[in-house]
């Protein structure tokens, strides 16, 4: 069974959470298709530290960039 898609207020639910509870203001959250993009940084200099990609309904599996790479 496909993943359904992401809905927006998943996206601003996950950064209201960080903002919140842990104090990451200074991340933000995109939304594209299936994933959600961790970022943070100016527009034109975006630094990406993690995406969020749904696999299921229930699962969504968590990656990250090795070191050195964007």
């Amino acid at each position: 069974m496909p993943a359904p898609a992401i809905d927006s207020w998943q996206a601003s639910g996950l950064e209201r959470e960080l903002h919140e509870r842990y104090g990451l203001t200074h991340l933000r959250v995109r939304k594209r298709g299936k994933i959600l993009t961790l970022e943070s940084g100016p527009a034109d200099a975006v630094v990406r530290h993690a995406r969020m990609k749904r696999d299921t309904s229930h699962l969504w599996l968590l990656q990250m960039p090795t070191r050195g790479s964007r």
